[in-house]
């Protein structure tokens, strides 16, 4: 069976309990690690979906609404949060 024991964290929060050891430990190691694996997934995403509009002709781009120049942009923060070209 796993015991856990507290730690005392001074959160600057008073009249909590303590986390269990575990929690630190997620706290220290395991959660920036899974944010540097969500970082980097979200940036070959980006690029995957940059390369595929790029290999797009200027013809079909703007079929579907986009210009060129705006390929960056929609990859980064989706298509409507990028202005319209008037």
């Amino acid at each position: 069976m796993l015991r856990t024991t507290s730690l005392p964290i001074d959160t600057g929060m008073r009249d909590t309990a303590p986390r269990p050891v575990l929690w630190a430990a997620w706290d220290t190691i395991a959660r920036p690690a899974l944010r540097i694996l969500v970082w980097h997934r979200r940036r070959r995403e980006i690029a995957r979906a940059v390369n595929a509009l790029s290999e797009l002709s200027d013809h079909m781009l703007a079929d579907i609404g986009i210009h060129r120049s705006q390929i960056p942009g929609i990859a980064r923060s989706g298509r409507d949060t990028v202005r319209h070209r008037q």
